[in-house]
């Protein structure tokens, strides 16, 4: 096993793995930089197969289709919280952008996100007030963390170095226990 299919194999998740992901843009910039470009579709497609047989596994092995037999005893939501409005269509409208600028024409996703976002802010679709109050910091802040981790030990060959350990010690069975046991190793929480 190569260190180059390592990187890949470690940093490559279901749905993570697909380009329009956040860490699918680091899967994607890592698989083209080791010439695996062109790829990224059936990585992506492979891994939610694998992924989701797993999860059905586990959704029948734990009687997750006994959900179908139970009814719903509250109380009906009022009509107008289930009615959409033009917000709701204006959002629909502005993603489906988003979606087709950065898939047809390979814009980066964060530029046309943001452009998607300042639009939705213009047209005064929502209170900005309440938005910034609802938005998930805590995942943001770590998709963020990870990518700004992963550009600097690009930058260092520090990932490069982690993977070249990995492919020497590691075998394709024993890739999982490697990898755990160099997670709780004392060198590599303290630095040293």
């Amino acid at each position: 096993m190569t260190s180059e299919s390592l990187r890949v194999r470690i940093t490559c998740s279901a749905c993570g793995a697909a380009s329009f992901a956040p860490t699918g843009i680091i899967v994607t910039r890592l698989m083209n930089s080791i010439g695996l470009s062109g790829h990224e579709w059936r990585t992506f497609v492979l891994n939610f197969v694998a992924h989701a047989m797993v999860a059905f596994a586990g959704y029948f092995l734990f009687g997750g289709w006994r959900l179908f037999k139970s009814r719903f005893k509250g109380e009906e939501p009022a009509a107008a919280d289930t009615q959409f409005t033009w917000q709701h269509w204006v959002t629909i409208a502005i993603i489906g952008c988003v979606l087709v600028v950065v898939l047809v024409f390979k814009a980066n996703i964060g530029m046309a996100a943001f452009t998607g976002a300042v639009v939705l802010a213009a047209l005064k679709v929502a209170d900005h007030n309440q938005s910034i109050r609802r938005m998930p910091w805590t995942p943001i802040l770590m998709v963020s963390g990870v990518s700004v981790l992963v550009a600097l030990l690009e930058k260092t060959r520090g990932l490069d170095l982690f993977t070249e350990l990995l492919a020497k010690v590691a075998t394709p069975g024993s890739l999982t226990g490697v990898i755990s046991d160099e997670m709780k190793s004392p060198s590599a929480t303290d630095g040293r």
